[in-house]
């Protein structure tokens, strides 16, 4: 996919003491260039009943698409910058 990665960084009950939603938290690297961002959303306790962890990172990728759809989309742009590239003069 474009050589973007995701990394799940955060999935935690919030808040602890009585859970009303699980955080996630996406780390998104351009490998091509090591770039990230970070996205994170509230998934509701009652979308998450009865679901796998798996299943839950789904329903927040879901929630956060527009987002990570811009970041994606400032990646690719910005591969294209020869800020911070080698140059080598010729002779």
């Amino acid at each position: 996919m474009d050589n973007i990665e995701f990394k799940i960084y955060r999935h935690d009950l919030y808040p602890p003491e009585d859970p009303k939603w699980t955080v996630v938290g996406f780390l998104i690297t351009d490998t091509t260039n090591d770039r990230t961002a970070v996205a994170e959303t509230n998934v509701d306790m009652i979308e998450c009943n009865g679901k796998t962890s798996e299943e839950v990172c789904q329903i927040a990728y879901n929630q956060l698409k527009d987002k990570i759809d811009r970041i994606k989309a400032d990646f690719l742009k910005n591969r294209e910058s020869v800020i911070g590239k080698v140059f080598l003069p010729l002779s």
